[in-house]
């Protein structure tokens, strides 16, 4: 005879199998019930935190807005003329002093019976073009002159500021007018 006896029938065993499901349920349900009930709380924490954060932030925004509101408004006009006012310096600190450059033509012109017409800047390219009106010999003259990285004619006070520029003169017989082009530097102005 069989000596293991099995005295279970096969509905106490389903009850058993059943009730161990029904076991394994709960806990897996109390242990996700446990964690939402932590995770919870603490996203409470953290949101009254933040609140906190975010209400210091408004009240901080509000004083700030009631400082501004206390100036009067002639104060307000004297920061704006102010900051105005740093904007030029900051925008006049960098750029050219075209009058010298002007002026430097006009120096290195004398003696050639030219008759400087126009003179336009492209500040992009540090490049001066100077529309003159003469005899072919006079314009060869004032082309030496400004193109002479060394100048030594009376009244010149930036000899080194000139330089050739790779673009050829320009020529019209018809009228007499030429256009020379020169590059300057800029750095000999501000020495």
């Amino acid at each position: 005879m069989n000596d293991n006896l099995n005295l279970i029938t096969s509905e106490e065993r389903f009850e058993q199998r059943t009730s161990l499901i029904f076991k394994i349920v709960t806990i897996f349900f109390i242990t996700f019930l446990f964690v939402t009930v932590v995770y919870s709380i603490y996203s409470y924490i953290e949101f009254n935190k933040l609140k906190d954060i975010e209400n210091n932030l408004i009240s901080q925004k509000s004083d700030l807005s009631s400082k501004i509101n206390q100036f009067s408004k002639e104060e307000k006009l004297m920061r704006d003329v102010k900051h105005r006012f740093g904007i030029y310096k900051n925008f006049h600190a960098e750029i050219e002093d075209f009058s010298e450059i002007v002026k430097e033509i006009y120096f290195r012109a004398v003696g050639t019976n030219v008759e400087i017409m126009t003179i336009n800047f492209n500040y992009d390219d540090k490049e001066a073009s100077i529309r003159v009106k003469s005899s072919s010999e006079q314009f060869t003259r004032f082309v030496n002159n400004l193109k002479n990285t060394d100048f030594k004619g009376a009244g010149s006070l930036y000899p080194t500021i000139f330089y050739p520029s790779p673009k050829n003169e320009e020529v019209d017989q018809a009228i007499k007018e030429y256009i020379v082009y020169i590059k300057y530097r800029p750095e000999v102005l501000k020495k």
